[in-house]
């Protein structure tokens, strides 16, 4: 004769089926998990270092793109000492006064020099960043290399050049005086120093006349315009019609940075 069960034993039997239900398929869900995890993983460390060796050949595909633009166009490198002419064209200072010694114009569009030359410290910055940041550990030791010997060379001209203005001081040389107006002689004389000279040797051969960037914001006004005409600059005015004097200070200190 079959036994009949009570509501609670069946609901009992049910629990206990449940149970064993719940723990079988946390068993094949935990199994499920690590095979998936085993399949997984290494294609997911594959897509990364894929990932990340894509991102550096972009990163050097722009750091190349770069290296044409913080290049001089002289040497053909990363630039070592920029310096930047009126028509906005730079190059390394090394290669740049061996030029100026023996050309009024730009190497690169042969425009007349105007103006001297000026150190062009934004692209240096930028230059050192962008050779920091190169894989390649040969480049960067050739970059260091020529900081060297551009910075050797830089003191060897100047050297060279302190050395001609001390003999030439002994032997009785007269230098232009800027507190004195000058005739259009004189006034070709010194444009061609402004030409040809960059940086401390600019500096340098602008004191040798008094021209000073001391002189150019302490000078009173008589002697402000006395300079701004013998270096052929033109005399802003004010609205009013007077003499913008904190102006042509800036004007003359941009002829001799």
């Amino acid at each position: 004769m079959q036994r009949l069960y009570s509501n609670t034993e069946i609901d009992t039997v049910d629990d206990k089926a449940s149970k064993r239900c719940r723990e079988t398929l946390i068993t094949t869900s935990s199994s499920g998990n690590n095979n998936v995890s085993s399949i997984l993983c290494p294609q997911i460390a594959t897509i990364q270092g894929e990932e990340k060796k894509v991102e550096q050949e972009n990163r050097i595909i722009k750091i190349t793109d770069l290296k044409d633009i913080l290049e001089c166009g002289i040497c053909r490198e990363w630039f070592v000492d920029p310096y930047i002419l009126a028509c906005s064209h730079t190059h390394c200072y090394k290669c740049l006064m061996p030029w100026l010694r023996v050309n009024k114009s730009c190497p690169a569009c042969r425009c007349l020099i105007l103006k001297p030359a000026s150190e062009n410290k934004q692209v240096a910055e930028i230059v050192k960043m962008m050779v920091c940041s190169l894989q390649d550990n040969e480049e960067k030791m050739i970059y260091e290399q020529r900081c060297t010997e551009s910075q050797d060379y830089f003191n060897k001209e100047y050297d060279h050049f302190v050395g001609i203005i001390n003999k030439a001081t002994e032997n009785g040389t007269k230098f232009l005086n800027i507190t004195r107006l000058w005739n259009e002689k004189e006034k070709r004389i010194f444009r061609i120093g402004l030409e040809r000279y960059a940086g401390r040797e600019l500096t340098k051969y602008c004191e040798l006349t008094g021209l000073s960037k001391e002189y150019i914001l302490e000078a009173k006004f008589l002697e402000i315009i006395i300079a701004a005409r013998n270096l052929d600059c033109q005399i802003p005015t004010n609205s009013n019609g007077a003499v913008d004097v904190m102006t042509l200070r800036m004007i003359l200190l941009e002829q001799i940075k």
